[in-house]
């Protein structure tokens, strides 16, 4: 599997066996009570596939049957990271001391070919857990931060990393490529595979300018200047021809900016697959739509800011019909965006995490998750 910018990443070097396995729930998880449901951490991902939810935060991974909210597997066997604290030697100078041993904790989290890959952060690795039986993870060595998406056909998962390029990595064998992002881009917001698995669509949090990436062709020039492209940029890569075909500025298109502080936080593609949702952190928009045919930014969505900010900071987003729902950070709920008439409904608590499986919303909540019925 060779092509234009791609060179093998040395990933097995540090694959190794967990120290311990991941183990059935030690909190009883007595299922839904109503439309909530306590399972004793706070999620901070949430996946949904074939009748279960997969979430994540913390120093868990839980899995649940979808239907009933019942436990089925845990995994809490992370490694562990040495913190340094600072010290003062007798003559007052400062010295660095080694600290307490603490677990990692996980990234993203996403289900391919039967396993699930989780980030395990603070030790730069890539946890492989097969579903069948939860057993010992595999690390693959890769950078500390970044997110996942699954190829819809489940052979491969795709680690965008914080860094500078992402990864294509054979849900089977775990062999993984290396893919540069465009010229000068680095640290990423979202990433999500087109339906057809043709398209990987990458939400870059920096390097528009150098990218060479496009402004949208309706912002005035006063705020589409060069000076305000520094920012955020998305870029559509195909994956059969191994080279990206678009790369668009993605940053504040209401107000000039020195420097666009713009961050994407997701990637969320609509029902008939026409349309692709990107939200903002630290934006005075709320979301941009983004036109899939055309390769061009439409008119964005615009939420009400946060109080006392000039933004609204949206975290994630999941699209049923015609409304748009959005978890917004530093505001703990979630909102409907009425994408036809542009009415904006507030829905009750929330954190930041949200998914939808058929006819069902899962929102994170402070110690689980709240199931909306669509």
């Amino acid at each position: 599997m060779k092509g234009p910018g791609m060179r093998w990443a040395a990933v097995f070097l540090g694959m190794m066996a967990a120290f311990s396995a991941g183990c059935q729930g030690r909190e009883e998880v007595v299922g839904w009570s109503g439309d909530e449901l306590a399972v004793g951490i706070r999620p901070e991902h949430i996946v949904c596939q074939n009748g279960r939810l997969y979430i994540a935060g913390g120093t868990h991974i839980l899995a649940l049957d979808e239907e009933t909210g019942k436990l089925l597997r845990r995994f809490d066997g992370f490694s562990k990271y040495e913190a340094w604290r600072e010290e003062r030697d007798p003559e007052g100078n400062v010295v660095c001391a080694r600290g307490e041993l603490h677990p990692c904790h996980v990234g993203a989290i996403a289900v391919a070919g039967n396993r699930l890959f989780a980030t395990e952060l603070f030790a730069g690795n890539l946890l492989v857990l097969d579903l069948d039986t939860w057993g010992p993870p595999m690390r693959l060595k890769m950078p500390d931060q970044g997110v996942l998406a699954a190829a819809p056909s489940g052979r491969e998962v795709y680690y965008a990393s914080n860094e500078e390029a992402f990864y294509r990595i054979d849900a089977r064998s775990l062999q993984a490529y290396r893919v540069p992002y465009p010229k000068g881009a680095r640290g990423i917001g979202g990433a999500l595979v087109s339906p057809d698995g043709r398209t990987l669509y990458l939400a870059i949090q920096r390097g528009a300018r150098d990218a060479g990436a496009k402004a949208p062709p309706s912002v005035p020039p006063s705020v589409a200047g060069p000076a305000n492209r520094s920012g955020p940029l998305l870029a559509e890569y195909d994956l059969t021809e191994r080279r990206y075909v678009a790369l668009r500025s993605i940053g504040d298109t209401r107000v000039q900016r020195v420097d666009d502080a713009s961050i994407p936080t997701s990637l969320c593609l609509s029902q008939d697959g026409k349309s692709l949702y990107i939200t903002l952190w630290q934006c005075g928009i709320g979301m941009h739509v983004y036109d899939v045919a055309d390769h061009c930014l439409r008119e964005p969505i615009v939420l009400p800011d946060a109080s006392g900010l000039n933004w609204p900071n949206c975290w994630s987003a999941a699209q049923a019909g015609n409304d748009l729902y959005v978890t917004l950070d530093h505001q703990t709920h979630l909102v409907r965006a009425d994408i036809v008439r542009g009415q904006i409904t507030e829905l009750g608590k929330s954190d930041k995490a949200v998914c939808r499986s058929g006819n069902n919303l899962y929102v994170s909540i402070s110690n689980g998750i709240r199931r909306i019925r669509l």
